[in-house]
This record gives structure tokens, sequence and C-alpha cells, in this order.
């Protein structure tokens, strides 16, 4: 009978990498991504999902509401076309505060959308706002899933498990906005008060977004210069001349 005799390596092997699986999901390199695309979906699921309740409310036509809901989810891919070769030239980081930027406008238009009154052209806000919440949306997801990956480059086997880790949180946080819009919605009054109160809401998670970005960015200055500090300490003082 021949005896199987554990393999060392590979057990030492496994320990490594759940130990740097855990050490990842604790590092800022993952929770930054992860909470910038959380919000990106948060920030367009709330009023994507009530729109049409809210323009039914204010007299616009089935017909109406769904020409708006196309051109949102026109918004949402066709930037997919430019936003690869934007995040390829300008990197990640840029490109969410573009994504941030048109947020902005989108919800600028949100708040002017009024009533449809029998003027056609009242329609124009709100395909305009629904379009640029979908095209911001594109740019801070499609960058923050890339921003993603840069995490497993140097560690492939890791992939799946922070992928997994990355998609289960991002969806079940987003999940509870996407649930929470109609509760919003109506405690704001419905009609038009509900729909600015959801609107407010969402101001609140694209601010929450630039925090987010904020604090990296300074964490990266702060690390950048204490290098710079270590590396000045490491190196040799010149010879005292005689």
């Amino acid at each position: 009978q021949v005896k199987t005799v554990p393999n060392d390596e590979s057990a030492l092997d496994k320990e490594a990498d759940e130990a740097a699986f855990y050490a990842l999901l604790k590092s800022r390199q993952f929770l930054v991504p992860m909470l910038v695309a959380t919000l990106a979906w948060s920030c367009m699921l709330m009023p994507m999902s009530i729109v049409r309740v809210i323009m039914a409310q204010v007299g616009f036509t089935s017909r109406e509401s769904l020409t708006t809901i196309e051109f949102h989810f026109v918004g949402m891919y066709a930037p997919g076309f430019i936003t690869g070769p934007l995040i390829a030239k300008y990197g990640p980081l840029r490109n969410v505060m573009a994504g941030i930027v048109i947020f902005a406008f989108a919800l600028l238009c949100n708040f002017l959308a009024d009533e449809k009154d029998g003027d056609k052209k009242k329609l124009a806000l709100w395909v305009i706002g629904l379009f640029l919440l979908g095209v911001a949306w594109n740019f801070c997801f499609t960058s923050a899933t890339i921003w993603t990956t840069a995490l497993y480059n140097q560690q492939p086997q890791l992939k799946p498990r922070v992928q997994a880790a990355n998609d289960c949180s991002m969806f079940l946080l987003s999940g509870v906005w996407l649930v929470s819009a109609s509760y919003i919605f109506e405690k704001g009054g419905s009609e038009l008060d509900g729909w600015h109160v959801l609107n407010w809401v969402v101001v609140g998670l694209v601010a929450c977004m630039g925090v987010v970005l904020a604090a990296d960015l300074f964490m990266s200055s702060l690390e950048s210069r204490m290098d710079g500090e270590a590396q000045e300490q490491k190196q040799p003082l010149p010879e005292a001349l005689d």
C-alpha cells in the first residue's frame, strides 16, 4: 500500500493565498473602486427605477416615458465605445471624476424637469437627464471595474475570489438603495416633490463618491511623501572632507 505524503509546499501556498486575499479585502486598493462602483450603480438605479411612475403622475404618456428609458439605456452602453480608450489614456481616477461631473449635470436636468401641461418640449429635460445619468454610470462603473482588475494582475490565482467579493459587496449595497427608492419617493410626497427628494438623496451619494476619491488622493499623496522621506533617509551621508 502506497502512503500519500502531504504536500507542504501546496499547503503553504494555499495559506499565503488566503492571507493575500484577506489583506486585499481590507486594502484601500479594493475598497475605493468597490465603493465607486456601488455608488455609481445606486445613483443610476434610484432615479431610473421611479422615473416612469413620476412621469405618469405629471401628465406624460406611457410612450413618452418609454422613450426616456430608451435614451437612458443608450446613455448607459453607447459610451462603451470610448470609455475604454479614455481610461487607457487618462486612467480610471480621472474618468471617475468626469463621471461625477456628468452626474451633476444629469441631476440638474432632473431638478429642472417639470409637469407636461400640454407642452411636448418639456419632455426634453426628462430625456436629457436620464440619458446623462446613464453616461455618468458608464464612466464611473467601467473605470471602477478596470481599477479593480489591477488588484490581481500580479496574483491571477486570486481573480475569481476578488471579483466575487467585489460583485457581491457592490450589488448588495446598491440593491439596498434600489429597494429604498420607492419608499423615499413616497415619503417625499410623490409627484415632483417626491422626485426632488429622491434626487437630493442621489446628490448625497454623488458627494460621497467625491469624498471617497478625495480621501484616496490624500492617502496616496501622503504615502508618496512618506516613501520619499524614507528613501532620503536611506541614502548614505557624504564623507567628510579632510
